[in-house]
């Protein structure tokens, strides 16, 4: 059984997660309990789903089913009966701190060596091991690639940071956020089986060849089915890492539903700001051939129209705004006095509040001098007397 996948495309207040939580509601009434399952990007966006789905006719969930794909990778491996002994962040910098004073007291260090003690190096090397580990690009995988282009202090030292991080991960049966990924991963490819598939299975992110006995004090549960929804709803998220592109690819193998939701405008006029969802569409498409794309528009009217507008042209060329610019700068056009589309008033109706920046920037730091030197009541009062507004203001004409 495959999962008849729906990505449903739209900008901003377009109406997906309404559209999904209607659906999800149904299939929460309808199917067993734990057999949906809604994931979010953040607990913060949890917390409102969870919120918004207990309405007038759902008083009330025991499993709501809406969870991170962190806290629904812990709750695969649970019920898998792994023993898992989860890396917090601080106890990863601890870690990783402990290792780089090794590294110093060794002497291995020459191109970190003068920020060595420093809390900025542990950040870079815990952002650059949290990326190297999501692309699954392990320690060897890395020397080699910089082999290639020759070595250098500063790859070498990178290396032996990840490495050990690693090996200290092995010896201890640690788990970090991504290893948790790579083992919830290789548990839903098993579905109910117990062998081993690669990394991230016996301990954290380390290949079957370095494979060790994990030596924990917990003793293993009796593993229970690892969690298989049949209506799956990810809502809320621009791009999905590799590993949770292979963890939606085993969910929507044993579903009979899945849905998607992605900020897609219907034609993306704006390509930056849109990068990021348009490449997900494209792998989505790429591993789901049978996914149908539904795209939902703007809504028609809305009750704050200047925010609308924002949202809409936010990133947009402003080349586009010069003939605006021009009709709303000619009173006497007879084109001026026609209705705009995008306001619906006429071009002369619009305001103009900065027509020469580089005047106004000048006046205003001239102004908020006097406001910081000399009293706050009398830069108020300039600008309400309109002394900061030189004469004539309204008839400059745009740069």
């Amino acid at each position: 059984m495959s999962a008849l996948v729906t990505i449903i495309c739209g900008p901003a207040r377009s109406g997906k997660t309404e559209r999904l939580l209607a659906l999800y509601c149904d299939a929460f009434r309808r199917r067993p309990p734990e057999s949906t399952l809604w994931l979010a990007p953040t607990w913060r966006a949890v917390a409102e789903i969870r919120d918004r789905l207990l309405d007038g006719d759902l008083p009330g969930c025991f499993t709501p089913g809406v969870t991170t794909f962190d806290k629904f990778a812990v709750e695969v491996l649970r019920k898998a009966g792994k023993p898992i002994r989860q890396v917090t962040r601080l106890m990863k910098r601890e870690l990783l701190r402990r290792i780089i004073d090794q590294q110093a007291s060794r002497q291995r260090l020459k191109h970190f060596l003068p920020i060595a003690k420093t809390a900025g190096l542990i950040d870079l090397i815990c952002e650059f091991i949290g990326e190297l580990k999501r692309l699954e690009i392990w320690p060897e995988d890395f020397q080699r690639a910089c082999e290639q282009r020759g070595l250098t202090d500063k790859d070498a030292e990178l290396f032996e940071f990840y490495q050990e991080y690693q090996q200290s991960l092995r010896e201890h049966g640690l788990f970090d956020a991504e290893g948790r990924f790579w083992s919830a991963r290789d548990e839903l490819a098993r579905g109910e089986g117990r062998g081993a598939r690669g990394e991230g299975t016996a301990e954290d992110g380390v290949r079957r060849a370095d494979a060790q006995p994990l030596a924990v004090s917990q003793s293993p549960r009796s593993p229970s089915p690892v969690p298989r929804p049949s209506f799956i709803v990810a809502d809320g998220f621009t791009d999905f890492t590799r590993t949770q592109h292979e963890i939606l690819d085993s969910l929507a193998a044993r579903a009979e539903e899945m849905f998607i939701s992605l900020p897609l405008e219907g034609k993306p006029r704006r390509a930056d700001l849109f990068a990021k969802p348009l490449k997900t569409l494209d792998a989505l498409r790429r591993r789901r051939s049978n996914a149908v794309v539904e795209q939902l528009e703007r809504p028609t009217t809305t009750g704050w129209p200047a925010m609308a507008r924002l949202e809409r042209m936010l990133f947009e060329n402003p080349r586009g705004a010069i003939s605006l610019a021009a009709k709303a700068a000619s009173p006497r056009d007879p084109e001026s006095r026609t209705p705009n589309p995008e306001f619906g008033s006429p071009y002369s109706a619009v305001a103009f509040v900065f027509f020469a920046f580089d005047i106004w920037a000048l006046t205003f730091n001239l102004a908020l001098s006097v406001f910081i030197r000399v009293h706050p009541w009398f830069f108020t009062s300039l600008c309400l007397c309109g002394r900061i507004c030189p004469p004539g203001w309204r008839n400059w004409q745009t740069h």
